[in-house]
């Protein structure tokens, strides 16, 4: 088993986190569908499928981070000696058609949605153009990651009568080029129809927004075909390459569910109002039991520690003095005694 380094550590968080929150995100998205009790329909298989690929997609990327020997991901391709890495590279190969079918599914379940909510026949004919590209571009992509090399295990287990694409990493970056431009024909597929919409524009506005969510799939697209790309070497930048990846692939499947929430508002702002009420109360329980608030902390009657605990001070008129008797402002009066007009109170506050 390869040691845990910084690369390692990186590639785990980065792959359970960004899956957990997909996953999470598509229970949202069916929770959602049955508060309003609407079937089951494509858009919901195929994001499910999606979800479900994930699984393998991270399995084997904490299998290739642990077992794989990444800790020779930090070197340059030059020095990297394939024997120390060989069950990672057997890890990316398998992986790479769960990536592969991941990104398909998920643009398969936006179009699928769009026929569901605009049922205009453009936009019919048009997703289904997309997800027709989208189907090929699967098939072509999975076929040339299969057969990149001769014979198939040469990527991992190098013989003198091998060979790999003269071009590797070239051929990588053009067919992830190739499925971010896909990513961002899907996302912007149904703004035409939005805007023909017998709708306020600051609502169609909002649509576009909602729908456009999804442009941070485009952007990770883009910084993972920028960041796995080397160069120098005969293979890709290999953790950016695995981190990009699940980046790219749960982002995917998080964006496609966003549009789904709108039912789940309400519920949301309901509970957001509970916990802040709740939160109120427990800071007024708290600083009803302060020290500061007890009856009797320093002796003396309930009614003048209440007075002292609020920063209220009683004034109060001071008589004349008379021959042979206690000044009036030395003796000791009982509150209940005093004429109410007598008494004066004077507030004072801090003000933070």
């Amino acid at each position: 088993m390869a040691k845990l380094d910084q690369n390692s550590r990186a590639l785990l968080g980065v792959s359970f986190s960004f899956t957990i929150f997909a996953v999470v995100t598509v229970l949202l998205r069916l929770y959602s569908r049955k508060s309003i009790k609407l079937r089951w329909s494509w858009d919901d298989i195929w994001v499910v499928a999606a979800a479900i690929s994930l699984g393998p997609l991270c399995g084997l990327t904490v299998w290739s981070a642990i077992v794989g020997g990444a800790e020779n991901l930090n070197k340059d391709s030059k020095e990297l000696q394939v024997a120390s890495f060989e069950t990672f590279l057997k890890a990316q190969f398998i992986a790479s058609p769960f990536y592969l079918f991941t990104m398909t599914a998920a643009r398969l379940s936006l179009t699928c949605l769009y026929r569901f909510i605009f049922p205009v026949q453009s936009l019919r004919l048009a997703s289904i153009a997309v997800d027709t590209f989208s189907i090929a571009y699967f098939l072509s992509a999975l076929f040339g990651n299969v057969f990149s090399c001769d014979p198939i295990d040469f990527l991992w287990h190098p013989t003198p009568t091998g060979s790999c694409f003269a071009k590797f990493n070239l051929f990588v970056v053009i067919t992830e080029s190739f499925g971010v431009f896909l990513d961002f024909v899907v996302l912007t597929l149904p703004i035409r129809s939005i805007l023909k919409l017998q709708m306020p524009m600051r609502t169609k506005v909002l649509v576009i927004a909602i729908f456009c969510l999804g442009g941070f799939v485009v952007v990770t697209g883009i910084a993972r075909v920028v960041l796995i790309y080397n160069s120098t070497g005969a293979y890709v930048n290999f953790l950016n390459s695995d981190i990009w990846t699940s980046i790219h692939a749960c982002t995917g499947v998080i964006c496609v569910s966003l549009p789904t929430f709108k039912p789940l508002y309400p519920k949301i702002a309901a509970f957001t109002t509970t916990l802040r009420r709740r939160y109120g109360m427990l800071r007024y329980a708290t600083f009803r039991r302060s020290p500061t608030t007890s009856n009797k902390a320093a002796g003396g009657h309930s009614s003048t520690n209440r007075a002292s605990s609020s920063q209220e001070a009683l004034s109060l008129p001071i008589p004349t003095t008379t021959a042979g008797k206690i000044p009036a402002y030395q003796q000791s009066y009982e509150l209940n005694s005093l004429d109410p007009d007598q008494i004066r109170v004077k507030r004072t506050f801090d003000v933070a």
